[in-house]
């Protein structure tokens, strides 16, 4: 799991990841673990069973994975008890990821910081957000090309769950994901947040987006 985005005995199968292995006990989780809200239930659910199941920020070019965040350069602070900050660094090129997340009454702010160490070739950087996928759910604005500035997930039941953005930026369906010894039922989706399509690590990039509960009334 340290060199490939795909461990061993994880591969495509009719267009999902499938992952042989229930969970990899040595893959630590980077980002946000779960979101939960009373009426909507769990949204955001990671798990360690690939790349494609965390909350990290992927970086690919040509649309191949090129780098990634490493587990073992983890570095971790609360401050105030309100707000958790970390850093990573990249496999490959050495990126520096900084994410901080605040704990707020009603959802979460996260805030990402990706900078390099020296001007290089254009990147696409992807903050990836795995999902419960869910049989009554509907996703409004991930859109393949339109950029947007919020994305509301919904059940029947009136709960939602609402991700805004600070700028427009595009969302798209990423890879659903599945894995050995876990209901056949569950299936872990992905939504892909495309922070800059051709970072090249002269400047730092600078995004931060809320989700909290967006219930109907």
């Amino acid at each position: 799991y340290e060199n490939t985005p795909f461990p061993d005995k994880a591969e495509v199968v009719n267009g999902e990841i499938y992952s042989a292995h229930p969970s990899r006990a040595w893959m630590a989780m980077q980002g946000m673990n779960l979101f939960w809200t009373p009426k909507f239930g769990a949204f955001l659910t990671a798990r360690n069973w690939t790349m494609y199941t965390q909350n990290l920020v992927r970086v690919e070019q040509n649309g191949k994975v090129v780098d990634f965040p490493t587990c073992y350069s983890a570095e971790a602070k609360y401050v105030s008890g309100k707000r958790l900050e970390t850093v990573h660094t990249s496999k490959y090129y050495g990126l520096k990821m900084k994410r901080a997340t605040e704990f707020k009454e009603d959802g979460l702010k996260v805030s990402l910081k990706i900078s390099a160490p020296e001007k290089g070739k254009k990147m696409t950087l992807i903050e990836q957000l795995p999902f419960h996928i869910k049989n009554d759910m509907t996703i409004s604005g991930a859109d393949q090309e339109k950029r947007v500035s919020q994305v509301r997930i919904s059940r029947s039941n009136g709960g939602a769950v609402l991700l805004s953005f600070n700028r427009p930026v595009v969302v798209k369906r990423g890879y659903d994901s599945r894995a050995a010894m876990n209901d056949p039922k569950l299936k872990v989706g992905l939504l892909e947040i495309v922070l800059a399509e051709n970072f090249d690590g002269a400047e730092p990039c600078e995004f931060t987006y809320e989700i909290k509960a967006d219930d109907s009334k």
